[in-house]
């Protein structure tokens, strides 16, 4: 059966879509192929990822533009004491020495992320090695977010050449009708838009509606969304969807019932980032989200099977995960 990446993602009278954030950030070493095993073994059937190219254009899997104190060992086993190379400037190789297993007991990341696993021995994965563990989990769909810098030209590479190192790499492991391309960096999505017309395009937003001037993407004469203004006249959802975006993603609490309802009404999906708290998740479910990008894929997974236990429901999502390899009960 071909995989009917709209049909999967759209979810309209639905429970949302569960995407594991990082892999699954709250519970086990984020980007971590350990943490993309998880969502198999707990049957969640959605992943968000980053990723940027390693020096020498080898795209990796990892968010920040450095490898960060708290969060990574040193080759010799010692806790970085500040942030550390720029994934740019470091090959894939040299990355792998580098564990990033466990978060260093007091350190603040340990103290967002208290129940993350600690584990030893784990590399920061390739775009590569993600891709062929996809190729056994046949039922998940990729949110691949690529990580660029429309405001500096030091902290990686730039779009055409993101494109040039990731696109031949998804068509050949075959998995293009999977993947939702998404970044902050609309110049990203424009030239993948140009280079292949069919493959899912998701916009993310961020407004940073308490503090407009501080690492937000949407603003007057803003560089990240490539040429468009919201002073045009048009609603957020609307540039997206004439930028050819299906897939609109805001963070979760500027997103409004109004902008959600005119983003179904002209055909995007939307899918919101990051939700944890069970009353935020609750909130985006009850508001009619697609998706929900989460730190906490578990504990997301068994409030919507909670949720189907109280009504009495079956698995209204029985054909998301034929020939799926999952051990969940029942799949968001």
């Amino acid at each position: 059966m071909p995989f009917d990446l709209e049909r999967r993602i759209r979810r309209t009278g639905k429970l949302p879509l569960i995407y594991g954030h990082r892999g699954a950030r709250g519970e086990m070493p984020e980007s971590s192929i350990d943490g993309f095993h998880l969502l198999d073994d707990i049957g969640v059937v959605a992943v968000e990822f980053d990723v940027q190219n390693a020096k020498g254009h080898e795209p990796v899997i990892w968010h920040d533009a450095r490898l960060q104190a708290g969060k990574v060992r040193d080759p010799s086993g010692r806790w970085l004491t500040a942030d550390g190379p720029k994934i740019c400037e470091t090959s894939a190789q040299d990355l792998k020495a580098y564990d990033i297993g466990a978060l260093q007991p007091g350190s603040t990341a340990r103290s967002a992320f208290p129940q993350q696993a600690a584990l030893s021995n784990v590399a920061i994965p390739t775009l590569e090695e993600l891709l062929h563990w996809a190729t056994s989990s046949a039922q998940m769909v990729l949110n691949l977010e690529i990580k660029s810098y429309a405001d500096r030209t030091d902290l990686g590479d730039g779009p055409e050449e993101l494109l040039g190192s990731i696109l031949p790499l998804v068509r050949e492991f075959r998995l293009a009708d999977r993947v939702i391309v998404s970044s902050f960096d609309w110049r990203v999505l424009s030239a993948f838009r140009k280079a292949d017309p069919d493959i899912c395009l998701g916009y993310l937003t961020y407004q940073n509606l308490a503090d407009p001037e501080d690492d937000a993407n949407i603003y007057d004469k803003s560089p990240w969304m490539d040429g468009l203004e919201l002073s045009a006249g048009k609603r957020l959802p609307e540039l997206v969807k004439d930028a050819g975006g299906l897939v609109w993603s805001p963070y979760f609490t500027e997103l409004t019932q109004e902008d959600l309802d005119l983003a179904h009404a002209i055909g995007l999906v939307v899918n919101v980032w990051t939700v944890n708290s069970d009353e935020d998740l609750k909130r985006m479910k009850n508001m009619g989200v697609d998706g929900v990008i989460t730190d906490y894929p578990t504990r997301a997974k068994a409030l919507w099977d909670d949720m189907l236990a109280a009504e009495g429901r079956g698995n209204p999502f029985e054909n998301d995960r034929s020939n799926s390899q999952g051990k969940g009960s029942v799949t968001q």
